[in-house]
């Protein structure tokens, strides 16, 4: 019983962290780091960041180690249209990328066909599956994206496709990458300015909403003009609504912070439920070992008294009982702990990208998952709490058994 429902849970718990990683993974690819720096003019919903090279250099200095720094350039309220043999598809997004510095972060895209090998500079474009079989386009096609530059005027390009991706979640869906130069030009911006820069740590100081909130206190001393405080994309967007301020301000989120609520608030769920459903076997547990002590108690009386007769104290009799049942727990824990990794191996073998909703949780198509320590030790720690709980008036008894008493018994 002990095994099965710490199974149970150890599944549920590993595949949400897993899950959980992915999404974050995932959208950190899509917006362009795990730390994203947020710049706004007061009155304006646009992300811009001026001179980011003196930005890096101002949270370097600080202690911040990247190991990637990503800007880019953001097609997105720009209309991006693609047209291919006589077809055109609007796109949600294009994003201008350095194919060379963001290298490691691509090379975990499930390409189909293609790569992001030796793309810098290059008039390469990577697109989804989706857009793939929507047009029919193959690896070497050309594909023409047009779009709204800066002046509000329609500009277009020529651009070969060089990958194919494979990611039917919202940060692959219809979404494409091209080389952040081309972009730029195509867009019409001018000066040092990129759309988005974001940052890879090579090693956090702390959990990210305070490794965030360090990064944009180091720009606050570096001279940047910074939010007073800075909770969400939709915080940001709300004070940039009121306005009040001249130039740019800056603040830094993690990516969760940044992207949609309701999907980190949909993870969160999936950990309350195995939260949940870890109290529900805990207390199955605990009536399971009750029982079962008072039925062990009642058939070893008098081998009970026997060994009190020897010289066994109460105190002795009592940490019997319960050492035995929680060595009987720890074992349970052990077998539960070895049968749910055998079965998390397999399952992430098997593919479930036939769900493209499903997609925004999985790598590559499958799902992945990860042991946490802190939740196996809080699992145990809570098992052993039951289990002294569910043993504890049996161990009561067998400290009252006197040797008189076993004697008299029929068991």
């Amino acid at each position: 019983m002990i095994a099965v429902g710490i199974m149970a849970v150890t599944l549920v718990q590993a595949v949400t962290v897993g899950m959980s990683e992915n999404v974050i993974e995932g959208s950190a690819r899509y917006l362009g780091g795990r730390y994203l720096v947020v710049g706004r003019r007061g009155g304006s919903y646009s992300n811009i960041v001026q001179d980011p090279e003196r930005l890096s250099a101002a949270l370097e200095k600080a202690g911040f180690r990247p190991s990637i720094v990503a800007e880019r350039e953001i097609a997105g309220d720009n209309e991006p249209t693609l047209f291919f043999n006589g077809e055109s598809f609007k796109v949600r997004r294009v994003s201008g990328v350095d194919f060379e510095a963001e290298a490691p972060v691509f090379a975990k895209l499930a390409f189909t066909a293609g790569g992001v090998s030796g793309l810098k500079g290059t008039n390469a474009i990577l697109v989804s599956r989706q857009v793939s079989e929507r047009f029919g386009v193959r690896l070497g096609d050309e594909i023409t994206l047009s779009l709204k530059n800066n002046s509000g005027l329609l500009d277009s390009g020529i651009f070969v496709v060089r990958g194919i991706f494979r990611d039917a979640s919202i940060f692959g869906y219809y979404n494409c990458y091209v080389d952040f130069d081309l972009l730029s030009r195509l867009m019409g911006e001018g000066g040092d300015a990129a759309g988005s820069l974001g940052f890879y740590l090579k090693s956090s100081p702390g959990p990210s909403d305070r490794t965030a909130r360090a990064m944009t206190q180091a720009l606050a001393e570096a001279g940047f003009p910074t939010f007073p405080s800075l909770e969400s994309k939709d915080d940001a967007d709300a004070q940039a609504a009121k306005g009040g301020w001249e130039g740019i301000r800056y603040g830094v989120l993690p990516v969760e912070r940044y992207i949609d609520a309701k999907v980190m608030d949909l993870i969160r769920a999936i950990q309350l439920v195995s939260y949940l459903f870890l109290a529900m076997m805990l207390v199955i547990i605990l009536v399971g070992m009750r029982n079962t002590t008072e039925l062990m108690i009642r058939k070893r009386t008098k081998e009970i008294g026997t060994i009190r007769a020897l010289g066994l104290s109460e105190g002795g009799a009592r940490r019997l009982v319960m050492g035995e049942s929680l060595l009987v727990a720890s074992i349970g824990f052990l077998i539960g702990l070895a049968a749910a990794v055998a079965a998390l191996l397999v399952l992430q073998n098997i593919p479930f990208d036939w769900s493209d909703g499903f997609d925004i949780f999985l790598k590559r198509g499958r799902l992945s998952w990860q042991l946490s320590p802190a939740f196996l030790a809080l699992n145990y720690l809570a098992l052993c709490a039951m289990t002294a709980a569910g043993s504890g008036p049996a161990a009561k008894r067998a400290a009252a058994i006197s040797p008189a008493q076993a004697i008299a018994s029929l068991e």
